[in-house]
């Protein structure tokens, strides 16, 4: 089997370092690389419901930071 035909598993964690700004810029930077090289991407409903409750969770942290700040802040994403 070459390296073209694996199946490679990503797991939440690497997604969200990928995907959201952090401070620390060298495991974005691998997770980043980590996504690109992959021909063949598997994940699991787990990781997607992991995902997503963590952009949610990001999300409301900066509606409340904005609105905390008297800043006007009204996105069509997302509405609680």
């Amino acid at each position: 089997m070459n390296q073209e035909d694996e199946i490679c598993f990503i797991d939440s964690n690497i997604w969200l370092y990928a995907l959201l700004q952090y401070q620390d810029t060298q495991k974005a930077n691998i997770a980043k690389l980590t996504i690109q090289k992959s021909n063949k991407i598997i994940v699991s409903t787990q990781v997607i419901n992991e995902v997503c409750v963590n952009f949610i969770k990001k999300y409301l942290y900066q509606k409340l930071k904005y609105k905390n700040s008297s800043v006007l802040f009204t996105p069509n994403v997302l509405m609680l």
